[in-house]
C-alpha cells in the first residue's frame, strides 16, 4: 500500500518543465513581442513618412510660389522697358517679340500656380488678351509703315496691367506667407 500511495504522490506532482517545454514558452512569448514591436516600428515609420510628404508639399509650393514671384516681378520689369521703347520710335520693330515674351510668361505663371483665385487668374488672362491686342496693332503698324500715334494709350493700359500684376503678387505672397501659419 505505502507503493501505491507513493505513486499517487508522484502522479499529483506536476512533472519538472524540460528545456523544450522552456524554449517554446520564451519563443511563444518573443514571437508576440516581436509582433508588437514591428506594428509599433510599422507605425511610426508611416508617420515619419506622412510627415516627409507633407514637408515636400510644402517645399514644392514653396518653390512655386517662389518661380511665380519671379516671373511675374520679370514681367514687370519687361513691360516697364516696352514703356521706354514705344516712346522711341525707332524701336518699334522689335515690340512684337517683347509682347510675345511677357504674354508666354504670363500664361506660365497662369498656367504653373494653382494656388492662384480666380480674380488673379481673370486678372493674368485679361493682361494676355490686352498684350495680344495691342501686339496685333503694333504689327498692323509695323506692316503699313505707320508710326504709333497712341504711345500714351498704349502706356497707360501697360501701366494698368502692371497695377494688376502688383495686387497679383502681393496677394499671392499674402495668401502663400499666410497658408504657412
Amino acid at each position: 500500500m505505502k507503493f501505491e500511495k507513493l505513486i499517487l504522490v508522484s502522479d499529483e506532482q506536476p512533472a519538472s518543465p524540460n528545456l523544450i517545454d522552456i524554449s517554446k514558452k520564451y519563443i511563444d512569448d518573443w514571437g508576440n513581442f516581436a509582433s508588437v514591436l514591428g506594428l509599433i516600428i510599422t507605425i511610426i515609420t508611416c508617420v515619419t513618412a506622412e510627415r516627409a510628404r507633407r514637408a515636400a508639399k510644402k517645399a514644392i509650393e514653396a518653390v512655386t510660389q517662389y518661380n511665380t514671384s519671379m516671373k511675374i516681378s520679370g514681367v514687370i520689369s519687361k513691360i516697364e522697358e516696352v514703356k521706354s521703347l514705344h516712346r522711341e520710335s525707332e524701336n518699334i520693330n522689335i515690340l512684337p517679340d517683347k509682347y510675345n515674351s511677357i504674354r508666354r510668361n504670363l500664361i506660365a505663371v497662369k498656367a504653373t500656380n494653382s494656388n492662384l483665385d480666380s480674380d488673379s487668374k481673370l486678372r493674368l488672362q485679361n493682361a494676355v488678351s490686352q498684350i495680344k491686342i495691342i501686339e496685333t496693332d503694333v504689327e498692323k503698324a509695323i506692316e503699313e509703315g505707320i508710326n504709333l500715334s497712341n504711345i500714351a494709350k498704349i502706356n497707360k493700359i501697360f501701366s494698368d496691367i502692371i497695377d494688376d500684376l502688383e495686387e497679383v503678387l502681393q496677394k499671392s505672397n499674402k495668401d502663400f506667407f499666410d497658408y504657412k501659419k
